[in-house]
């Protein structure tokens, strides 16, 4: 069997195994992060009036916020499963030939089958609320593989250091809440005092999340920042193959 077709089946088996013997099943997949969406659009879009434009009414702020959350969410949950990926599969890197750097992949990817249930949603919803359809939701692919690919470079990299440094999983939870508020996801960038905007330059989030809105909900070909975004994941994948290469010998004898 090929690693491709492998990997396939340990993807399906992991999305399985996350809402076995659950009653909605799959919509688990939807209302997890639509909870924290309407919590989050509550708090900041009716309790304390954020907007991300001038006189925007409530329901834009929502496809806003879900715009921004999707790939956070989506990230968050790839790279927090990815970096235990090594130490949870312990048994089978003693016992399988299929290559250490497979693992993390699968979480990665079970994310992205959920993200793209909720895109699919947030186009949904956008067509229902504003009664139109932005022509490059078709680019949507292309940013969804772009956030996947700055989830495996992550992934790789936390997972090769997690046998290492036990404590670097409730780390990585502190350094993942402090991306969500560090990137305008729940507030819009005009908010941030014009000194601290081009800390935002080194933030690949930022440009993934510009580009999720501009293509979804503003009507506009995503070129920057889906480059920005781009370059930023083949940075993080080159960054995370290098280390998990490097280290995963070691890192097999400490498991």
């Amino acid at each position: 069997m090929s690693l491709i077709a492998t990997l396939r089946l340990l993807v399906a088996r992991d999305l399985r195994a996350r809402v076995a013997g659950s009653y909605l099943g799959v919509l688990w997949y939807l209302a997890q992060p639509l909870f924290l969406i309407v919590l989050y659009g509550f708090v900041f879009g009716a309790v304390l009036g954020v907007r991300f434009h001038r006189d925007q009414p409530s329901e834009s702020f929502v496809l806003y916020l879900m715009a921004g959350m999707l790939p956070y969410i989506g990230l968050q949950e790839s790279v927090t499963r990815a970096a235990n990926a090594l130490v949870d599969n312990r048994g089978l890197l003693e016992s399988s030939p299929l290559p250490a750097w497979l693992y993390p992949l699968v979480p990665v990817l079970s994310s992205a089958v959920t993200e793209l249930l909720g895109l699919l949603l947030l186009v949904m919803a956008a067509w229902w609320l504003t009664g139109a359809l932005s022509p490059w939701v078709v680019w949507v692919p292309m940013l969804l593989l772009v956030r996947v690919s700055m989830s495996i470079g992550l992934g790789w990299f936390f997972a090769v250091l997690t046998p290492f440094f036990r404590d670097l999983s409730q780390l990585l939870g502190m350094l993942l809440t402090l991306l969500l508020f560090a990137t305008p996801i729940l507030y819009p960038v005009e908010m941030v005092p014009e000194k601290w905007r081009p800390v935002f330059a080194f933030n690949p989030l930022y440009y993934v999340v510009s580009a999720y809105r501009e293509a979804l909900l503003e009507g506009r070909f995503p070129l920057a920042a889906w480059l920005a975004s781009a370059a930023f994941a083949a940075l993080l994948a080159g960054l995370g193959w290098v280390v998990f290469q490097r280290l995963a010998p070691r890192a097999r004898d400490v498991l």
